[in-house]
């Protein structure tokens, strides 16, 4: 590191930033790449590590609001393109970085920083824990038949690319918050994933161009949509298309009814996947035969790590009433170690407290451990029982699985 250089990134020097981070991930950067990343607003809180004049590792945050249960919402700071060139790798460079990137989180009063992660052993050391996952899915068109019809209480419209930039970011932002884990969209990013270019996080293997199908509600207001992407196959002159869903946002149950029921419904389809979808989704229990709702795959998606662990923890609701004491460790930032008193006086929004305190403490747990059970993904029993948590008064694992948890998992599906 002793060579190594840490500062802002100059615009002149994107272009190799960008070519940095994407040879790091063994690929090159598409002329999409380049125009998606210089219109990223956030230039200011991009980084790059330099050996001499040669940008080595480059990283970035994006100003961002996490949905926390509750229905609330605090800042959080998106931390993004967390590359090292594998020439450089090994020699602190990264560590540099996050260290950097985590005290402009402090300077701009961000309780929490949030990322997804390429590799789960990386970021735990740096305070990271896994927070929302994902569940990847598949049910055959044949035994998609729904245990009670919905009933219709709008219609399904299909929109052009400019109908979708124009619409579905208000649409996505009105129900955000109900889902804990979601984050906040730029308009750049909405720009970037609508243009449907391949880029980094547009991959389509084969299928189609992106479809935008929304639901409106009978006085003509979008309450829903679902964007999809279909792959052709044909086996003996039989159709077995695939129709894979990117997102599905519903402001209600029956919403969310009717626009599984258009995807199995669309022609030429063989098979309806979601790579994406949440832990409980209801769509198991809308069949007739929940046993056809086959799980593919259950995966870490959102990582969060508390800065401010007071403010971060008084910014979500809780579920039930309680106090307990917690013992914290945060080898990476070891100003935030130390033992915090969290009470629930009321389970409603700005109904807790919390502040350091000297009474004994009840849980003894690291940092990334906190940022795992912060937006209820999962409970304090639970990394008790894997050896995460240290239980030292009889029940506290279960009093804080009591108050931390939720009624909805959280779900996160935004690529940053």
């Amino acid at each position: 590191m002793d060579t190594i250089q840490i500062r802002p990134v100059d615009e002149s020097e994107l272009p190799e930033a960008v070519r940095t981070s994407y040879r790091a991930f063994g690929t090159s950067p598409t002329q999409a790449d380049h125009d998606y990343f210089r219109s990223d607003s956030e230039q200011a809180r991009t980084l790059c590590a330099l050996d001499g004049d040669r940008i080595v590792g480059v990283s970035t945050a994006l100003s961002l609001e996490l949905s926390l249960p509750g229905s609330v919402t605090c800042a959080a700071g998106g931390l993004a393109w967390l590359t090292v060139l594998p020439t450089y790798t090994r020699r602190g460079i990264l560590r540099g970085l996050m260290r950097e990137q985590l005290a402009d989180v402090q300077r701009r009063q961000e309780p929490v920083s949030v990322l997804t992660a390429s590799e789960g052993e990386i970021y735990g050391r740096f305070g990271f824990g896994p927070a929302a996952y994902v569940m990847g899915f598949s049910v055959e068109r044949v035994h998609a038949g729904f245990a009670h019809a919905p009933e219709p209480i709008g219609r399904i419209v299909m929109m052009e690319k400019a109908e979708a930039l124009a619409t579905l970011p208000a649409s996505y932002e009105r129900f955000r918050s109900s889902r804990p884990g979601s984050v906040s969209r730029p308009e750049y990013w909405w720009a970037g994933y609508l243009a449907d270019a391949q880029h980094y996080f547009l991959g389509r293997e084969g299928a189609s161009e992106m479809f935008h199908v929304a639901h409106e509600d009978p006085s003509g207001v979008i309450d829903g949509y679902v964007s999809y992407r279909m792959k052709p196959e044909w086996a003996a002159g039989q159709p077995r298309y695939t129709l894979t869903v990117m997102e599905l946002v519903a402001g209600t149950p029956q919403v969310y009814a009717q626009l599984w029921k258009y995807c199995f419904g669309v022609d030429l389809v063989h098979e309806v996947s979601f790579p994406k979808g949440m832990v409980d989704e209801p769509l198991r229990w809308l069949l007739a035969d929940p046993r056809r709702f086959r799980v593919a795959a259950l995966t870490d998606f959102l990582w969060a790590r508390l800065v401010d662990i007071p403010e971060a923890l008084e910014s979500r609701a809780y579920r039930s009433v309680g106090a307990v004491v917690m013992e914290v460790s945060d080898p990476f930032l070891p100003e935030n170690s130390g033992r915090y008193e969290l009470v629930v006086e009321r389970p409603v929004p700005g109904g807790a407290r919390c502040a350091p305190t000297t009474r004994d403490p009840d849980l003894e747990l690291d940092v990334a451990e906190l940022g795992s059970v912060y937006l209820g993904g999962v409970s304090f029993t639970a990394l008790a029982a894997g050896g995460r948590v240290r239980e030292l008064s009889g029940g506290a694992a279960a009093k804080a699985a009591r108050m931390f948890g939720v009624e909805v998992s959280p779900h996160c599906t935004t690529k940053f």
